[in-house]
């Protein structure tokens, strides 16, 4: 018979054995750039993530501290992201579309979907834009604008929603000794 000390290691063990190989699979695929797939689209987003900030820290914006939207237009054939640094930290939509919100700093980053290069279209401070439509997974499909993430609060027609990134997922690991 097992104490209950060895079984209860043995049983944490088998629990990080089983994490890390349900982590490799996301970590290979982040590796995927040309491939197209999930993968490839969640390392698209992080470059251009990363080259709108540093873009925007040359301008001067502190982008560890603000109140944000990264979003991709779905309008194009080249894909473009978009990260607007914002003045509230809410945004009130009606019928998925914005009367007009302002932008403190703003950068516009294409990626070609041919050559794989990514470049800044346009980036500035100080910048206003009204009458744009956001894209809800489970409310508006036709939204020109998809949020990748964001870390202010948005609601549509009074009704908060959820936004990758807008919710962390936080897991945690707890031993009982009983069990």
């Amino acid at each position: 018979m097992i104490n209950r000390k060895l079984k209860a290691t043995l049983s944490l063990v088998l629990a990080l054995i089983v994490m890390c190989s349900a982590c490799v699979v996301p970590v290979f695929a982040l590796d995927d750039v040309s491939g197209g797939g999930v993968g490839g689209e969640i390392a698209i987003q992080t470059n251009a993530y990363n080259m709108a900030c540093d873009k925007l820290k040359s301008l001067g914006c502190d982008t560890d501290n603000v109140n944000y939207i990264f979003c991709t237009d779905t309008q194009w054939n080249e894909k473009r992201y978009f990260l607007w640094v914002l003045n509230t930290d809410s945004l009130d939509l009606e019928n998925f579309v914005s009367k007009s919100f302002d932008a403190r700093f703003y950068c516009q980053v294409n990626y070609n979907m041919n050559t794989g290069k990514m470049h800044i279209e346009r980036s500035g401070i100080n910048a206003s834009y009204s009458n744009m439509s956001f894209y809800n997974a489970t409310g508006n499909p036709g939204g020109q604008f998809h949020v990748v993430h964001t870390n202010i609060d948005i609601s549509n027609n009074g009704t908060s929603l959820n936004y990758p990134g807008s919710q962390p997922y936080i897991a945690t690991i707890s031993f009982d000794e009983q069990n």
